[in-house]
């Protein structure tokens, strides 16, 4: 669902944000941050790098509570997610019950591991009606699996945890969507088709989206000799796989102008797209971030325990933001999503 939201947005009024101060119409999609524990730590990420120095915690109810009241009627998806495991929080089941009474009507969904997919956690994804889980997971080859993650974590029981969820799913006939997802980084080249086959017989509904390097702060992508030669590569293997599967898998358009974030293309004369019209981060304790991958607080927009949304998505900080963008420039912490070398088309 929520890929069926990003693709819907219009982004052909963008052209008037020159001449509007950047007053933007108010999103459909937000992120709400459950925690930022995680009981992983991936070389690609800034808790692997310690590059966070963000305060740890868990959003409190209360706190749910009060973020769901001020969030705007426009939202039509709401992501548990952030930068932690939001499976971690003691209370996931109750976050989930909260967000469905205060929005009988809005898609719900996640990003996790898989480590933590338990009954408990399975019967109140089906009981709340969730429309997305997505598993990230990035190889089904356990070595691979132990390098990327730095976790012994057995994929043979993440397998099982994720045929649980499939099983529990069919047995209830909700809408609910479950896919594994994929980084193609240089650890794991020569892996994707056989992750596509894998998550296949699993009896997944997708695979995706796929995306290329992590550009988490603390990654440096300069290590990485020639990726595109290697993804191309990869991308052309899988592609010819998933057809004859006749299997969904969601597929980056690489170009070599943005290595980190190659799904997110700019929006014409704009350098990111996130500031203007994809979806803020609410942490946890509140801070609304302008991107999924900045864990930074010296760039939240403000805190909308203490704020109205509004007076944040047409505020001072997020308006210096899109401006640095609106000029084809970007804040120092993108430099993994900055442009690299000429545009080239797969």
């Amino acid at each position: 669902m929520l890929n069926k939201i990003l693709k819907r947005i219009d982004i052909s009024k963008f052209n008037l944000l020159r001449f509007s101060g950047f007053m933007l119409s108010l999103p459909e999609i937000i992120i709400i941050e459950p925690t930022n524990f995680c009981n992983f730590s991936c070389l690609k990420c800034q808790r692997h790098h310690q590059t966070s120095k963000r305060e740890m915690g868990f959003l409190s109810i209360e706190n749910l509570e009060l973020i769901l009241s001020k969030i705007p009627k426009t939202v039509k998806f709401i992501g548990i997610n952030g930068f932690g495991e939001p499976l971690a929080h003691p209370d996931f089941p109750k976050i989930l019950e909260k967000i469905r009474l205060h929005k009988p009507d809005i898609g719900i969904g996640f990003h996790t591991n898989g480590t933590y997919l338990n009954k408990k956690i399975i019967d109140a994804c089906i009981k709340c009606n969730l429309d997305d889980i997505e598993i990230s997971i990035d190889t089904n080859k356990q070595k691979t699996y132990e390098l990327i993650h730095t976790s012994n974590y057995p994929i043979a029981r993440l397998k099982q945890n994720i045929l649980k969820l499939v099983k529990a799913r069919n047995k209830s006939k909700t809408k609910l969507r479950i896919g594994t997802s994929y980084i193609i980084q240089e650890e794991n080249i020569g892996q994707l088709s056989d992750f596509i086959k894998w998550s296949h017989d699993l009896g997944v509904d997708f695979v995706g989206p796929i995306k290329t390097i992590n550009p988490l702060w603390g990654y440096d992508l300069k290590k990485w000799k020639l990726p595109y030669e290697h993804i191309r590569s990869e991308l052309i293997k899988a592609k010819a796989l998933s057809k004859k599967l006749e299997f969904p898998v969601q597929y980056p358009n690489i170009n070599e102008v943005k290595a980190g974030s190659a799904n997110i293309d700019p929006l014409k004369n704009f350098s990111c797209a996130f500031p203007f019209n994809l979806y803020p981060i609410i942490t946890w304790d509140g801070f609304v971030l302008p991107c999924v991958w900045i864990q930074d607080l010296r760039y939240s927009c403000g805190n909308i325990l203490n704020n109205s949304f509004y007076s944040i998505w047409n505020g001072t900080k997020i308006r210096r933001i899109r401006r640095i963008f609106a000029h084809n420039k970007y804040l120092k912490i993108c430099k993994n999503c900055q442009p690299l070398r000429k545009s080239a088309s797969l």
